[in-house]
């Protein structure tokens, strides 16, 4: 018998709350998106983006991210990769799902020292977190800083 041991940073995480949307049908209506970053020795830094519909989703949520400089959103992921490179994807429940978590290591995405996302779904455009602008990720030495939305006056953060 072999004890396996794991040890992990500790990990940071923030959650955008967005309003019921009127026009919205419930299950293309995001209730919440949430990102988080830990860092797993052998494994390195790794991000999840989480997202929550009103009602098992219809299509799935897509995670929008664009580094430093880049205009526009570049790099985005609604299914299994991102820029060709393999996602973890879990969804839950398993068969109405209303939860969706999108799991990279962050060499898929250059290593940044900031970022910037944003979450939509429906084509055309259902919903989007945030309503305008985009959520900034400054990810220093330790653990990641992360600001109100540029351009969401307002949203509600919890943790």
């Amino acid at each position: 018998m072999a004890l396996v041991l794991t040890l992990a940073a500790p990990a940071s995480a923030r959650v955008l709350y967005d309003p019921d949307e009127a026009v919205a049908p419930a299950d293309l209506d995001i209730e919440w998106a949430g990102a988080s970053r830990t860092f797993t020795p052998g494994v390195g830094w790794e991000y999840k983006h989480t997202i929550k519909t009103r009602a098992p989703y219809s299509r799935r949520p897509c995670v929008h991210l664009r580094m430093p400089g880049e205009m526009p959103y570049l790099n985005f992921t609604c299914g299994g990769d991102l820029g060709g490179q393999p996602v973890r994807v879990h969804q839950s429940p398993k068969l109405l799902p209303d939860t969706i978590s999108y799991t990279f290591n962050a060499t898929q995405i250059g290593s940044p020292s900031e970022y910037h996302w944003l979450v939509t779904i429906g084509n055309p455009v259902f919903d989007r977190v945030p309503d305008a602008g985009y959520v900034e990720v400054e990810l220093g030495p330790t653990l990641p800083e992360e600001y109100e939305p540029a351009g969401y006056a307002g949203s509600t953060w919890g943790a």
